[in-house]
């Protein structure tokens, strides 16, 4: 597939998403986590990609898919990377995690008890991050967003961690929660004391959508999400698309979690542009919105 330039990507976006008249546009970045986590769960955020609804992954430098998905980006110029630091799965890439996790990262619970009681060393997840963002570079990726793999880089102890490694890497956008129920109400209770403090990126980011039915996106969810947007708003849509397979997909906490097939069929429905449309939204990327 020939690369669209950024002139030719524009055309092609209002063409799928034209600006209905006499409405203020509202932008959207649909971005899926967990690129290289596994391989079809890679393989379904590409057939995202192909549908022309998925327009950022975030990458796991540690997932056990990363070094034989990762080439597969290459081939897609037009989709935004960033890096999707993790602390709660996979295996670490620095030798002083490596030593504290010999088997591999420990569920949220036990993470965020280590750092607690000092057992994990915040420099230690410095070196960590700093170990992944390297891997990503040295794959030829150029991230322009860092996030969490189940949102840790938003604890207050790492996200000074985040901003640092953001500002040290050129990386102009963090993800924040945005508005929603449920999760995503959690999600602000967790990022509160760094909002309080007044610890915010160089460069705002569009607010999250989707942590309300993370793991189970239906196109539903998200045109409540849109009904809510105001007029001239610009968002971020959390999904977690993929092709499940349960030889590889083993996991039984991953399983309680995900309907990898469900938001890939949500994602490549042919209902999803007139949806965007309905309501005024046009697809972009981050790069769109630098």
């Amino acid at each position: 597939m020939m690369p669209l330039t950024d002139d030719l990507h524009r055309a092609s976006v209002r063409r799928m998403h034209p600006e209905p008249s006499g409405r203020t546009l509202r932008r959207l970045v649909i971005n899926a986590d967990d690129f290289g986590h596994f391989h079809c769960v890679s393989n379904g955020i590409i057939d995202c990609v192909h549908a022309g609804a998925v327009t950022a992954t975030g990458v796991m430098a540690c997932g056990p898919a990363f070094a034989a998905m990762v080439p597969a980006l290459k081939e897609l110029p037009d989709l935004d990377t960033g890096v999707h630091l993790t602390l709660t799965y996979g295996a670490p890439l620095s030798p002083a995690l490596g030593r504290l996790y010999p088997h591999g990262f420990p569920g949220k619970g036990r993470l965020v008890q280590d750092l607690l009681r000092r057992r994990l060393p915040v420099a230690a997840v410095e070196e960590e991050w700093t170990a992944q963002l390297q891997r990503c570079l040295e794959a030829g990726l150029r991230p322009l967003f860092l996030n969490g793999h189940e949102h840790v880089h938003l604890l207050p102890p790492l996200w000074r961690v985040t901003l640092a490694l953001a500002a040290r890497y050129g990386i102009p956008l963090v993800r924040e929660p945005g508005p929603g129920p449920g999760k995503a109400r959690v999600l602000r209770w967790m990022h509160l004391p760094n909002r309080l403090r007044r610890i915010t990126p160089a460069h705002p980011s569009p607010a999250m959508l989707g942590g309300g039915c993370s793991g189970r996106m239906t196109l539903a969810a998200l045109e409540q999400a849109l009904r809510r947007l105001p007029p001239g708003a610009t968002a971020e849509w959390m999904c977690h698309p993929g092709r499940d397979d349960p030889a590889e997909l083993r996991d039984p906490r991953l399983r309680a979690f995900h309907d990898w097939d469900g938001e890939r069929a949500a994602l490549c429905d042919p209902a999803l542009p007139a949806l965007l449309a309905r309501h005024g939204v046009q697809l972009v990327r981050f790069r769109d919105l630098l």
